[in-house]
């Protein structure tokens, strides 16, 4: 699938007005998926875009990194940027999340094998 497009709408035929838009367009190339997005929704007042860009360069790294833009408020919403790194017993997973007036930063260290067992 190197292309993937999805695409919902709702029109009000008594007001005859829009109620919401929602879309989602991604293309993977190679190694990298590039992603973009819209929602609008009338009621409650949201237009924002989404934006996002994905590349695993081995079998054991993923990177991935995406954006929202709120429109109405014109203001930068979230950006996350992230990186996963797994071998076959473990695995550390990264997070930066940047909002406005916050941010915030995760590590996760994932050993696998601890709980199961095997017979």
């Amino acid at each position: 699938k190197p292309l993937s497009l999805r695409l919902d709408a709702a029109y009000d035929v008594h007001e005859g007005k829009t109620e919401r838009i929602n879309s989602d367009l991604s293309a993977k190339l190679s190694d990298i998926t590039i992603s973009a997005g819209q929602r609008y929704n009338r009621q409650q007042d949201i237009l924002f875009f989404t934006s996002g860009i994905a590349v695993q360069p081995s079998k054991s790294l993923h990177i991935s990194g995406n954006l929202w833009y709120d429109a109405e408020e014109r203001e930068m919403k979230d950006i996350t940027l992230n990186a996963k790194y797994m071998r076959q017993c473990w695995g550390i997973n990264m997070s930066y999340i940047k909002r406005p007036d916050d941010y915030t930063i995760t590590i996760m260290l994932e050993l696998k094998g601890f709980g199961s067992r095997k017979v």
